[in-house]
């Protein structure tokens, strides 16, 4: 009896101290949710509830996606984060809490809302990360494809003058289309992009069809010096302008008319980089098609 009765206290006593502790909430607890199968709206009102002390690094964030947590709840954590580094934001006044329109309870597909609201032109836009292209009044969102780099053109030569000519290396892309054809010389796209990320390294590339697929130049190695270069061909690479349009949201177009053909942007979401193929860059290929049917 007498052990019972400290089994108890002792548990009791666990229970009390877990129930009066304030720490915040941290990336551990997240996944520790997860893995205890808790459905996402329920960890994004936990995110809510508590104070957060969210790490909201790129390797955090690949961590916490290898653990099993959904793109949505990192958006909540991102958010909140946001919220802790901005500060509490001011009251209104009361003739703004008289005009201020009822808040709405969540956002589309089940998302956490913004602290920011979006506007129209963004409305049906998914919440994600990625790139969007906007039709007929609906988003579609470009898939990104790996790039395979592969040496080509000028090897037998090459050969045959004892190295004197230059070996090219090249980006492929399977497909000889893409699948979005924008019907404009100068497309709209939307980027949504992680916390502390801007579109600046991307570029859009013009790729050549070639058979089943598409390639562009990376590179190229060898000539008479031995010497190596790698880089894309500045006469196939457009600039790109970027508009902030909300948080995390960014209006991004060539910086000038595309000719009828096959372009993808190159760059990558995770892995900030100068628009060199084979640094985890991924093509999120769009072709141009003018030509009346």
């Amino acid at each position: 009896m007498m052990k019972l009765m400290l089994v108890f206290l002792s548990v009791f006593s666990l229970i009390s101290i877990a129930s009066t502790q304030t720490k915040p909430l941290t990336n551990d607890d997240v996944v520790q949710m997860t893995k205890a199968a808790f459905d996402e709206q329920t960890i994004i009102k936990a995110i809510h509830a508590h104070e957060t002390a969210f790490d909201t690094s790129v390797d955090a964030m690949i961590s916490l996606r290898s653990a099993g947590v959904t793109k949505t709840v990192i958006e909540a954590m991102l958010d909140a984060q946001a919220k802790n580094k901005s500060g509490p934001p001011p009251a209104p006044s009361k003739q703004e809490e008289a005009v201020k329109p009822a808040a709405a309870s969540g956002s589309a597909h089940g998302q956490a809302a913004t602290s920011e609201e979006w506007p129209a032109e963004l409305t049906g836009m998914l919440r994600e990360v990625g790139i969007y292209y906007k039709q007929d009044g609906k988003f579609a969102q470009l898939y990104g494809r790996p790039v395979v780099a592969s040496q080509t053109g000028g090897f037998l030569k090459s050969s045959f003058t004892m190295g004197m000519s230059k070996i090219r290396s090249k980006g492929e892309v399977p497909g000889k289309h893409a699948q979005l054809q924008a019907p404009t010389r100068q497309p709209t796209f939307y980027f949504y992009m992680a916390e502390g990320q801007t579109p600046d390294d991307f570029v859009v590339v013009k790729m050549e069809e070639k058979g089943d697929r598409r390639e562009f130049q990376v590179g190229s190695f060898g000539g008479a010096t031995g010497s190596s270069s790698s880089g894309l061909e500045l006469h196939k690479v457009s600039q790109v302008i970027i508009e902030r349009v909300a948080a995390h949201v960014y209006r991004v177009t060539p910086d000038k008319e595309l000719h009828d053909g096959e372009y993808g942007f190159l760059g990558s979401f995770v892995v900030l980089s100068a628009g060199m193929a084979g640094g985890g860059e991924k093509v999120y290929d769009f072709g141009i098609n003018m030509k009346k049917k």
